[in-house]
């Protein structure tokens, strides 16, 4: 590792004006994709307890390193996505470098969890975190957290679209799902319900007749050909699928859960449903009813483009980031 001299060189011989640099973890690709349009550069560490997750080309403001002796300067920050995994390791990297963390949380804790008051215990424990940032509301009130920055997602519209339908069938993407029924959903159940076979699954599910799609443009141009998408989720705050889907413009047949209600209305931009039986009739009626398919998918994009689009998100990222450094530096 670099000692303190080293560091303290590199910080006198750095550009006054330039892009932060930000230490990070490969979580979910959409996300991780995402934080690169704010334009800094970004060291993704990548070591056996947070694997890199990346399909395809990599950006250019992402580097990867398997040592953080790879940093050609001390961050300026960290971004933690995991309060209950990486911060562990981050909050030692955050005292080394005389750095602020941002604890970025995509998650909210399981009922269990909620029950015990371990979120509580797992805040109180927490150190070096300047802010903390929940991709929803709900989310946000779940962590126990009022302080808490909420920033929504987003999604590429110039890449999640051109829903156009046609084939009769309904897609669902999930990875893993088995052993996490309490999170998406008990999927196999509803796959056995489904005698018809009006339901395609997506996604890495061993043992399962599950198509991987590796691309977000392989994604878009794969469910864009579907009439339907169903979501399962239990326990999100607001599923990345169901966010991509909107965005091509599917209609959509989802569970009232968690934040997603925040974001969509019944029958205006989203069917819901409460059991697999009720899931699979609403199916059926939308793949019979074209122009409640067109509506619905329709004004679902709207909710995307007004709520999780990109000139937002980068404004948002990069108000909180610079704070974070100044807040920081000031203290």
């Amino acid at each position: 590792m670099k000692n303190q001299i080293q560091f303290i060189v590199d910080e006198l011989t750095r550009p006054t004006k330039r892009p932060l640099v930000i230490l990070m973890t490969s979580t979910h690709p959409m996300t991780d994709t995402n934080l690169l349009k704010t334009g800094h550069q970004f060291y993704n560490l990548d070591i056996p307890q947070f694997p890199i997750k990346w399909n395809g080309n990599m950006p250019e403001n992402m580097h990867i390193i398997q040592d953080i002796n790879q940093l050609p300067h001390r961050p300026d920050l960290i971004i933690s996505q995991n309060i209950t995994d990486q911060h562990n390791v981050f909050s030692q990297l955050g005292y080394t470098f005389d750095c602020p963390i941002i604890e970025f949380e995509h998650t909210v804790p399981s009922p269990e969890w909620i029950k015990l008051k371990i979120p509580e215990q797992i805040m109180n424990q927490v150190h070096n975190v300047i802010k903390f940032v929940y991709i929803t509301d709900y989310s946000r009130k779940e962590w126990g957290n009022p302080d808490g920055v909420v920033l929504y997602h987003m999604v590429n519209s110039d890449i999640y679209k051109g829903w156009t339908g046609g084939n009769g069938h309904a897609a669902m993407m999930c990875n893993a799902f088995a052993g996490r029924e309490w999170a998406v959903g008990d999927i196999a159940k509803l796959m056995e319900l489904d005698t018809e076979n009006r339901i395609m699954l997506f996604g890495g599910n061993p043992g399962f007749d599950s198509q991987v799609l590796r691309t977000p443009m392989e994604v878009a141009s794969t469910l864009s050909e579907f009439d339907v998408f169903v979501n399962t989720s239990i326990r999100s705050p607001i599923p990345a699928s169901l966010l991509e889907a909107a965005s091509i413009g599917m209609p959509i047949v989802s569970t009232k859960t968690c934040a997603i209600p925040e974001f969509f209305t019944e029958g205006e931009n989203i069917r819901y449903f409460e059991t697999y039986e009720e899931c699979l009739k609403i199916v059926d009626e939308l793949l019979a009813d074209k122009e409640q398919r067109e509506r619905l998918g329709a004004a679902a994009r709207n909710v995307i483009l007004e709520k999780f689009n990109e000139e937002r998100y980068v404004a948002d990222w990069n108000k909180i980031l610079y704070e974070a450094v100044g807040a920081y530096n000031h203290a």
